[in-house]
């Protein structure tokens, strides 16, 4: 991809993940607003259906952000400061190096936690409200992530980002 179209890729990219993160700050904060996740906790967000309605969608996009920002955003960014993208952990790795995410290993675990929340989905309440709590960890990091790499785009690319219209939803 030349770079012009890669750059316009790549603000499409963010355009996206603005809203996602917006979105998940969002429904987090509507999901874990009055407790910690537990069975109990899980068992009362599944008894009614704007809870299973709110729990579904917290899982819903924390799986989508995690995706564009790992799969898509991270391999475009690479790209556009003239890397070859590879496998995701190579990928981790090398935006490690540059400074704008740390613990690689915790990244990988979160890739598996996402494939429990998507796949084991209220088959097990006691696993699922751990998971739960460390998906609820993982989404202010993850969103923490995406601010610096945002901002890496916009100060080191060059590419012309408008502030978002909550700068707190990347925090």
């Amino acid at each position: 991809m030349t770079a012009e179209p890669l750059l316009a890729r790549l603000g499409q990219v963010i355009g996206v993940l603005d809203r996602e993160a917006e979105l998940l700050a969002d429904v987090t904060r509507r999901l874990f607003a009055h407790a910690q996740p537990c069975p109990d906790w899980l068992i009362a967000q599944i008894a009614t259906p704007e809870g299973a309605d709110c729990l579904e969608s917290f899982v819903g996009k924390f799986s989508r952000m995690q995706d564009n920002l790992v799969d898509k955003l991270i391999s475009l960014l690479l790209q556009a400061a003239g890397e070859q993208p590879g496998a995701a952990i190579d990928n981790l790795n090398r935006i490690e190096r540059w400074g704008y995410l740390s613990d690689v290993p915790r990244w990988l675990g979160m890739r598996r936690l996402r494939n429990r929340l998507v796949h084991e989905y209220l088959e097990h309440t006691v696993g699922l409200a751990e998971v739960l709590g460390e998906a609820q960890a993982f989404s202010l990091t993850m969103r923490e992530t995406y601010g610096a790499l945002r901002e890496f785009a916009r100060q080191r690319l060059a590419l012309p980002l408008t502030a978002t219209t909550n700068e707190a939803t990347h925090v």
